[in-house]
């Protein structure tokens, strides 16, 4: 899902036609969504802010589209299964970049069209690094055992990276990745921060919290549930995931006014939660159920969210939606999320 505006939102499901769509970024009148289709092979498709799609350099590759971030509207990156990157100057055309490795890279951030890190892990934790030159050089993380889920950065000399096992890794950039003692060994799924000096971290049944010191300390949240997505401000914090509830896997969604203590909001029934995004003002969630192997059932979840009163709003199709990480573009300026799935919904 990604958002211009309140009033201006795109998310993605699954289509009838078996596609499957992974991320979308873009700009007033130029969208991007990333994924593949049935036969497993890669798709791009533009659109016009219009409603009108079209597909860009089909079968640009053959892998799943994980993750995307975006330094600016003329630096835009994309990774997924296989080691797979892609670049586009906002022109509408992409091309392959050459990542170096055949792990699946789960998230990618871009602090400046200079500085971008990718991060996954298949068979080894992995974190690779591009100076914007179309080459892509391989850092070391402490733990190869950790694969890594997310990575954010306040800045390209503030960045951090998670994943399984309770991982935390810090950089400043200059190709060290320091492990950080997080206080726990269950899976961080997400990173995020309003600032250097104010940093977030969730995952199963846990949520972190930084002024940047490399300390980490746990947040109070009842119920349990394990958390893949958080965004907000300063003192007015949100996290979706998902908890059991009467032997089912159901969506929840918490909040803190940044004194330590995150408690359950009151939502419409929903399937498991994956990300959540926002402008300021408004909140938007989606989710869906997965099957055993991680991919996403119908009927998803869509929540709008205003003044802490959460509502499901219909789209087209009804179709699941998922999206595992969320990463600000230009500071927070132009948010999108990287995510699962398939029919284009538009609210214009």
């Amino acid at each position: 899902m990604f958002g211009l505006s309140a009033k201006e939102v795109y998310a993605v499901g699954s289509p009838d036609v078996g596609d499957t769509l992974e991320s979308v970024w873009g700009t007033p009148g130029a969208l991007v969504i990333a994924g593949f289709t049935a036969q497993n092979t890669g798709v791009l498709l533009g659109g016009d802010g219009q409603g009108q799609w079209s597909a860009i350099n089909q079968n640009i590759t053959p892998a799943d589209v994980l993750g995307m971030s975006a330094a600016d509207a003329s630096h835009l990156f994309a990774v997924g299964q296989g080691g797979q990157i892609l670049f586009s100057s906002g022109a509408g055309t992409w091309s392959a970049q050459d990542s170096g490795t055949q792990e699946d890279l789960e998230a990618v951030f871009a602090a400046s069209p200079t500085a971008v890190w990718a991060v996954g892990g298949t068979n080894a934790a992995t974190i690779v690094k591009s100076t914007g030159n179309g080459k892509w050089t391989t850092e070391t993380p402490p733990d190869p055992n950790a694969f890594l889920y997310g990575v954010w950065g306040s800045s390209a000399t503030d960045l951090y990276a998670v994943g399984a096992g309770g991982a935390i890794l810090h950089s400043t950039g200059n190709g060290q990745w320091a492990a950080q003692t997080s206080g726990t060994m269950n899976s961080l799924h997400a990173v995020w921060g309003s600032s250097a000096n104010d940093v977030w971290v969730v995952g199963t049944n846990m949520i972190l919290h930084s002024t940047g010191n490399g300390k980490w300390t746990a947040e109070k949240m009842a119920p349990m549930a394990s958390l893949w997505g958080i965004t907000g401000r300063a003192g007015d914090l949100w996290a979706v995931g998902s908890a059991t509830v009467n032997n089912s896997n159901v969506g929840v969604v918490y909040r803190s006014h940044g004194d330590g203590c995150w408690a359950a909001v009151k939502i419409p029934a929903s399937p498991p939660l994956w990300s959540i995004w926002s402008n300021g003002t408004d909140l938007l969630v989606v989710g869906c159920h997965t099957d055993q192997n991680g991919c996403p059932l119908a009927p998803g979840a869509l929540l709008h969210g205003a003044g802490g009163d959460f509502t499901a709003e219909p789209y087209f199709g009804g179709q699941a939606m998922s999206a595992p990480g969320l990463f600000a573009v230009g500071g927070a300026a132009r948010p999108y999320v990287a995510g699962a799935a398939a029919d284009i919904w538009a609210q214009q």
